[in-house]
């Protein structure tokens, strides 16, 4: 799993809005959340992501920066339910800065 992919994992999925909707519920709880695609026999919601392009930046004051651009697909019953757990996948990554799962992120 990339970088990219295990920072989206970590911020939806210890998220307060997004988490419980694609977690399984248990006491030691999986996420149906996952890079490129999911499994064929997945139940909704699930959410899945897939970095579009990365392109490295050129920065002096920084040693390595890398823009990344990614799409993040949200699986529902209804539309309605997909739109809602859309709304808070967007709240979630929305202007996010600092250390995720070992990996500096910044807006």
């Amino acid at each position: 799993m990339s970088n990219v992919a295990k920072v989206l994992f970590f911020i939806l999925s210890n998220n307060a809005q997004v988490g419980p909707v694609v977690s399984n519920g248990e006491d030691t709880p999986t996420y149906r959340i996952h890079p490129l695609t999911a499994y064929l026999q997945e139940h909704p919601p699930f959410i899945t992501t897939q970095i579009i392009t990365g392109t490295p930046e050129k920065s002096k004051q920084i040693a390595s920066v890398d823009s990344y651009r990614v799409q993040v697909n949200i699986v529902d019953e209804t539309h309605d339910a997909a739109h809602s757990l859309a709304k808070k996948v967007r709240s979630a990554l929305d202007f996010v800065s600092g250390t995720f799962a070992g990996v500096n992120m910044q807006y």
